[in-house]
């Protein structure tokens, strides 16, 4: 399934988003290790491969987290954006994480904005991202699809993705029962 790019998001470049799997944990082992993404990372330690196995085991198990790897002509896997449903909100953290060799080919945007539709056409939430002021390819990345910074401090600046929030529109039969409501659809 090829999914359509978000608003803003780098056009031209078809991006196919599949769910992650099994076959797909050494690579995003590789990548989470590499010292760039490190630096940039939430967590910058480096990450053992037997912990990161239990980690991925549980990721894939988990309902309230969706991990999808975007690949470029159907075989190149180019990153990852995983989604992390917040308890209560309404909303789900979303990260990236670009396989390091494909750095400097202006994929990120297009990865990120693919991967925000198809887990839209799936769970259809707003969106979060923490991300750190010093990573300005990052912040470029998410701000092209529609981000927006909302606050943060000097460690970690926080942004926000709200889809335009679905409205009822009363059938004409019925129109006294939203008597003064204004839809913004």
């Amino acid at each position: 399934m090829k999914a359509q790019l978000s608003p803003g998001a780098a056009q031209g470049t078809p991006i196919q988003i599949l769910r992650a799997t099994a076959e797909d944990s050494p690579h995003l082992w590789v990548w989470r290790n590499d010292e760039l993404t490190r630096k940039m990372s939430v967590n910058s330690e480096r990450v053992e491969r037997d912990a990161h196995e239990t980690w991925y085991q549980g990721l894939l198990a988990s309902l309230d987290r969706h991990l999808y790897i975007g690949l470029l002509d159907g075989v190149e896997r180019v990153g990852v954006c995983r989604f992390d449903m917040e308890s209560g909100n309404g909303r789900a953290e979303v990260s990236i994480n670009l396989n390091p060799a494909c750095r400097g080919r202006r994929l990120s945007a297009a990865l990120l904005g693919a991967a925000m539709t198809r887990f839209r056409q799936e769970q259809g939430v707003n969106l979060s991202a923490r991300i750190k002021p010093s990573n300005i390819a990052s912040i470029r990345c998410f701000t092209a699809n529609g981000f927006v910074l909302v606050g943060g401090d000097a460690d970690l600046a926080h942004y926000r993705y709200d889809y335009q929030p679905y409205t009822y529109r009363p059938s004409p039969s019925r129109p006294q029962a939203w008597a003064g409501w204004h839809a913004k659809c």
